[in-house]
């Protein structure tokens, strides 16, 4: 099994210890794909899923459209014109972690006066700004596969067009950030 992206991993197989004496009369593989997180949920999520691979030849075959940071069992088993095989032994896959949808900005603001808030109800010590420092708020994203450590803003000089990036660390509790850069 190899993770091609967060999204798509291809799984192999070797082809069944009869597929000799079985011959023409294997059609193909199917592989089954179970989404864990979906056990037990009522909800619209589809807990397994099958994929028919028509080639008798094939030791592979490519999943996508994956959810990220999601822990799948998959499977593959042979067919014939008259049956399913045996199935194989389930192997767990951990998709990897996909970008978070970017963070909301509630607040740009150039002033020197003392902030004791940031936005979403969290207490920080008064911050001393002064002249021609630059605060920026916002509020964490939306979606986030696994968690989020740190941010990374980016901003443009206006006088010489340089770019610049500045990363920004969280707390593990904290729901929102706060930057202050000049």
């Amino acid at each position: 099994m190899h993770l091609l992206a967060h999204f798509h991993l291809k799984i192999t197989w070797r082809p069944p210890s009869n597929a000799d004496i079985l011959g023409s009369q294997l059609l193909g593989y199917g592989v089954y794909i179970r989404d864990i997180q979906c056990l037990g949920r009522g909800d619209q999520c589809q807990e397994t899923q099958k994929k028919t691979i028509s080639d008798p030849l094939a030791t592979h075959a490519r999943i996508g459209l994956l959810e990220p940071a999601t822990p799948y069992e998959f499977s593959v088993l042979g067919f014939t014109t008259k049956r399913e095989g045996v199935m194989t032994d389930v192997v767990q896959v951990v998709t990897d972690t996909a970008k978070p949808s970017p963070p909301i900005i509630t607040n740009v603001n150039c002033t020197g006066n003392k902030l004791s808030e940031c936005g979403m109800n969290i207490q920080f010590q008064s911050l001393n700004l002064g002249n021609g420092d630059i605060l920026v708020e916002w509020r964490r994203s939306r979606v986030i596969y696994g968690r989020i450590d740190f941010f990374i803003v980016y901003y443009k000089s206006r006088l010489d067009h340089r770019k610049f990036a500045l990363g920004v660390g969280i707390g593990p509790i904290a729901p929102g950030c706060c930057c202050i850069f000049v």
